[in-house]
């Protein structure tokens, strides 16, 4: 019986791992495919006896080609791959030990002779290398999954490969194609915010977002977005003013009903908020029992919207989650920012927290009706 159970927990855990959704995107999204990366995984291997050998012409376009193939999502596992294929030790020629500085001047040499081979080495295990890479990288191939490729450099533990990704990831991002940006945006929003690196998240978010093209990717995406951290990333991209001429359209057209909500909160209390961290407070500090709260950053919109337009919108919507920060606004403001007709009629909402929130705003500011 037990071995029964322990079999369908097994079954169930892998089912489940295998239906689960990409963490952040939309409905609409290519999922990654497996066959892809084992692809690129063969044609680096293939690429990698051709490079030792010093014939690495006829393979290093059916390495690029396997490459541009993979969606963005794929940037950190292609990584591993291409790495096993990479050589982490000095070469052996002719059965003779040979120093690492000759193996780089070889790898410099190779990508002087076909610079397409910067996105081979940019995976290299040398610094010095990843850094050259970079470098002479060719803009021949302007794909999502390039972006991303060096927008992990970005996050290299070699300062001087973090600068020169920089340069390149910004140069990649202005000539990125339409229909690549918004399968970049998820990756930019997700990956950086994992890096732990101080300011290093925002700084990239912020310099992305200053380009107009990219900016408009970003409002397309949050209009279409269903599912993963939304609310959290939107209020970061909240933090640069890009957005704010189309918070009134993100709030009424956009798919997740969080977004919305961010969008809604943000025009009612005329400011942006997002947070920048956590500060721990003690409940008993003799007893050891303590929280954490969370450390917000604000700003003025740049924009004066019709807060009592936005209200009546908010107020009036289908989910739950937007009708709870119209009445949220009317606990704080009072009835004069509210219609007291629609917020009265609120309080037998379908939804348990929005109908009690209307009723202790109704005996907050002394209604003529008493609630039951």
């Amino acid at each position: 019986m037990f071995w029964k159970a322990a079999g369908a927990a097994v079954v169930r855990s892998w089912v489940g791992r295998l239906l689960r959704p990409a963490r952040f995107g939309t409905a609409d999204m290519a999922t990654p495919s497996d066959g892809e990366l084992s692809a690129v995984a063969l044609a680096a291997g293939r690429l990698g006896d051709a490079v030792r050998n010093g014939r690495f012409q006829p393979e290093i376009a059916t390495y690029v080609t396997a490459l541009c193939a993979l969606p963005p999502e794929q940037a950190v596992p292609v990584e591993k791959k291409v790495r096993r294929a990479l050589e982490y030790a000095a070469v052996s020629m002719s059965g003779q030990y040979v120093p690492r500085q000759t193996v780089y001047d070889v790898e410099f040499r190779n990508l002087e002779i076909c610079p397409a081979l910067a996105y081979y080495y940019v995976f290299h295990y040398s610094g010095f290398v990843r850094e050259h890479a970079l470098r002479v990288m060719p803009g021949l191939h302007k794909k999502a999954i390039i972006a991303a490729i060096v927008l992990e450099r970005r996050n290299d533990w070699v300062a001087e490969v973090r600068a020169m990704a920089d340069r390149r990831f910004m140069a990649l991002l202005a000539e990125l194609p339409e229909a690549q940006l918004a399968s970049l945006f998820p990756i930019l929003l997700e990956r950086t915010a994992l890096w732990g690196r101080r300011y290093a998240p925002d700084r990239v978010l912020e310099e992305a977002l200053s380009i107009p093209r990219f900016a408009e990717g970003a409002k397309r995406f949050l209009l279409k977005a269903v599912y993963g951290p939304l609310r959290r990333n939107f209020s970061r991209i909240l933090g640069s003013d890009c957005l704010d001429a189309d918070l009134e359209e993100i709030a009424v057209a956009a798919r997740a009903p969080l977004v919305r909500a961010t969008a809604v909160e943000a025009l009612l209390r005329g400011r942006a908020r997002w947070m920048i961290g956590s500060t721990r407070q003690w409940v008993d500090k003799p007893n050891g029992v303590s929280t954490v709260l969370p450390r917000w950053e604000t700003r003025a919109l740049t924009i004066s919207p019709s807060r009592r337009r936005v209200w009546d919108l908010a107020a009036s919507d289908r989910s739950a989650f937007v009708r709870r920060e119209a009445v949220d606004y009317a606990i704080d403001m009072g009835p004069d920012a509210c219609d007291w007709a629609v917020l009265t009629s609120l309080r037998h909402d379908p939804n348990r927290g929005v109908a009690e929130r209307a009723k202790y705003c109704c005996r907050k500011w002394s209604a003529p009706e008493k609630p039951l």
